[in-house]
């Protein structure tokens, strides 16, 4: 965009847009990985007092 010398504010819009996306997607890596992690722990009877199995 810079190079078809666009509007600051159309560059400032896609960079925040950008900014936002990759937010969103760490987000879903890390609460993914969370669940991940609670669960086997879970499994393996690390959590017993705080998630009930089956």
């Amino acid at each position: 965009m810079m190079e078809e010398n666009k509007d600051c504010n159309e560059v400032n819009t896609q960079l925040t847009a950008a900014r936002t996306a990759i937010n969103c997607t760490i987000g879903v890596v890390v609460c993914s990985n969370l669940v991940e992690c609670v669960m086997k722990a879970a499994e393996n009877g690390v959590l017993k007092f705080w998630v009930k199995k089956g």
